[in-house]
């Protein structure tokens, strides 16, 4: 029976991050998963994977990196509409592929009226 294989994950927060690889496991003979934190260089990445290689991994996997927050550029972004939501009704009614668009009208206008908009 062959000896079990040492499965380890460098997860976004390891000291490997910061450079300090050699110390974190005994990559001999070991499967090693690279989980590398947003917004990471590739070059550092490349070091990281390089330096359980050298060090005699089985096989090293680099994993997508975590995912980053979106950024929104103030200068861009829109404020939403803020249409009365009778008349935002009544464009979708405008909208609507009816046949008889007065009798739609007038049946939306009514349960608007029961419902109190």
């Amino acid at each position: 029976m062959a000896a079990p294989r040492i499965l380890h994950t460098v997860q976004p927060n390891d000291p490997a991050w910061e450079g300090r690889y050699e110390d974190l496991i005994d990559a001999s003979g070991a499967i090693i998963r690279i989980k590398p934190p947003a917004g990471v260089d590739p070059t550092v990445v490349d070091a990281v994977k390089a330096s359980f290689v050298t060090r005699g991994a089985l096989a090293v996997k680099v994993l997508p990196p975590e995912p980053g927050g979106a950024v929104v550029v103030k200068g861009n972004a829109k404020k939403p509409s803020r249409k009365p939501p009778r008349q935002l009704v009544h464009e979708l009614v405008d909208a609507a592929r009816s046949r008889n668009r007065s009798n739609l009208h007038s049946l939306v206008e009514e349960v608007m009226n029961e419902e109190g908009l």
